[in-house]
């Protein structure tokens, strides 16, 4: 006996199905009908295979030679091209990481039958088709793909998924017109942000300075598969959004990739996403600028003056008191001083904070 057999057909039924039914009825074949529509042979095979729509002069042909009303065909014809939709949606849904998606919140559990799942989707990336869907995320994840360490695989639905729901977050912030004086006037209260451990307390604190110069500022945990760092945007609105997936749950990771995608609202003009994968290959004037820019505005002076210091390799006690004086967070001139080479990726890791996540929040890792 079979039991706990999951089969999930996917199929549509062209009108072209119930026409054969038809002739097969009357013993007629396609030349047959042929005749009784005035067509060309090959012109009603074409509307027999699905390829010729069903327009509303040769609905009523169909029903004079076939039976049915001329509504039929046409609500028969609807439903098929309406199926073919489904279908090439549900192309790129079924590649979506759906229990994640569910377990994260982003959308309620759809049923067992594909058409579920497009709907689902559907209402969560709010597009109609493929193509609407192509117009609005096929760009952005062929980036993130080209751009992603050869680490770690990209998929791109799940980068999309993560993407959509920075929108949607980004969306429900408020926040004021765009300011870019603003923006680089808030660098000071940011970098002294930076020394809050609390994800907690930090976090809404930094979304309201951004939100204050024009920026929606989120955090969205990312699903398996889209090993990215964050994203520079417009909202759907035309607003100007920055998202961070915390990938590497550290502090320094953490300020690094917020301003480095500051960066790039900043110095660029972003109309499409940037999509960061800030451990793969940094190609590309834009992404070298974002991250010099990222690098300058949080710690340049000091890690400067602590690489060239004579006196070897800086130490625990030297680092914790240059952040200190330069009111940064200890780990960001640590991750700072791994990423130019002067101390080596496994020395002074005590210094960074820590992070995990509690589902979708991001809080404090205590320290074992």
């Amino acid at each position: 006996m079979l039991t706990n057999i999951s089969f999930e057909p996917r199929w549509v039924s062209a009108p072209g199905e119930t026409i054969r039914t038809a002739l097969q009825r009357r013993l007629w074949s396609v030349e047959d009908l042929a005749d009784r529509l005035n067509l060309p042979d090959p012109e009603v095979r074409r509307i027999v295979v699905g390829e010729r729509a069903i327009s509303a002069d040769l609905a009523g042909q169909l029903a004079a030679a076939l039976g049915g009303s001329r509504d039929f065909w046409l609500t028969r014809e609807q439903r098929y091209r309406d199926g073919l939709h489904a279908l090439r949606l549900d192309d790129i849904f079924q590649r979506m990481p759906l229990d994640q998606m569910v377990d994260f919140g982003w959308i309620d559990a759809p049923g067992r039958d594909w058409r579920d799942r497009v709907a689902a989707c559907s209402a969560f990336f709010d597009v109609v088709d493929a193509e609407d869907w192509n117009t609005r995320y096929g760009a952005a994840v062929e980036q993130a793909k080209y751009r992603a360490s050869e680490t770690f695989e990209s998929d791109e639905a799940a980068v999309a998924a993560w993407l959509r729901q920075a929108e949607i977050q980004a969306e429900a912030l408020p926040v004021q017109t765009w300011d870019r004086a603003k923006v680089r006037g808030a660098i000071p209260a940011l970098r002294a942000l930076s020394r809050q451990p609390d994800p907690e307390r930090f976090i809404p604190e930094l979304q309201s300075l951004l939100g204050a110069a024009g920026v929606a500022a989120v955090i969205v945990r990312a699903p398996k598969g889209c090993p990215i760092s964050g994203a520079a945007f417009r909202t759907r609105s035309g607003g100007s959004a920055v998202v961070l997936s915390v990938r590497h749950l550290a502090d320094d990771h953490f300020w690094f990739s917020l301003f480095h995608e500051l960066g790039h609202l900043l110095l660029h003009d972003v109309r499409e996403p940037v999509i960061d994968d800030l451990d793969g290959p940094s190609e590309g004037s834009s992404e070298h600028e974002a991250n010099e820019f990222a690098a300058h505005a949080l710690a340049s002076g000091v890690v400067a003056a602590l690489s060239n210091d004579r006196s070897g390799n800086p130490t625990m006690r030297a680092v914790i008191a240059a952040a200190s004086q330069a009111g940064i967070a200890a780990g960001i001139i640590v991750g700072q001083l791994q990423h130019a080479g002067v101390i080596g990726h496994h020395q002074l890791n005590r210094l960074k904070r820590r992070y995990r996540w509690d589902g979708v929040t991001l809080r404090t890792s205590r320290r074992r």
